[in-house]
C-alpha cells in the first residue's frame, strides 16, 4: 500500500534535527520526503485479519491539496472493475461501515 500525500507541519524539515540522522531531514516544500506509512499498520488495527499482511510507503508532496492511497494485491482469480467497485461498497455499507468509506464523487482530502 503506497500512499502520496501533501506536506504537513510534521513533515521532516531539514532546517531543524529530525531525532534520527541529519540527512533524514530535507526541505519539504522543494523536495518528495519518501518515508514509512501509518495506513498499512492503520488497516492491521481496523481489520484485524490484516494485521501484518500490508507493507508500503508514503510520499510527501510539495503540493498544495491532495492525497491517495494506492493498493496492489495478487488475487486467486481474474475478476473486473466493477466487481471490485460492487464488493468496496457493500463492505462499506455493512461490515467495515464507520471504517470504509466509498464515493462516485470527484473528491480530494
Amino acid at each position: 500500500m503506497n500512499t502520496v500525500c501533501i506536506i504537513t507541519t510534521n513533515t521532516k524539515d531539514y532546517r531543524w534535527p529530525s531525532g534520527k540522522l541529519w540527512c533524514d531531514s530535507h526541505w519539504p516544500a522543494q523536495n518528495i520526503i519518501l518515508t514509512s506509512t501509518g495506513t498499512a499498520k492503520a488497516m492491521g488495527k481496523a481489520i484485524p485479519e490484516m494485521n501484518g499482511t500490508l507493507t508500503g510507503l508514503a510520499l510527501y508532496i510539495p503540493i498544495p491539496n491532495i492525497s491517495v492511497s494506492d493498493l496492489t494485491c495478487c488475487l486467486d482469480k481474474a475478476v473486473k472493475n466493477n466487481y471490485i467497485k460492487k464488493v468496496v461498497k457493500h463492505t462499506s455499507e455493512r461490515s467495515l461501515k464507520g471504517i470504509l468509506d466509498y464515493t462516485k464523487d470527484k473528491v480530494a482530502s
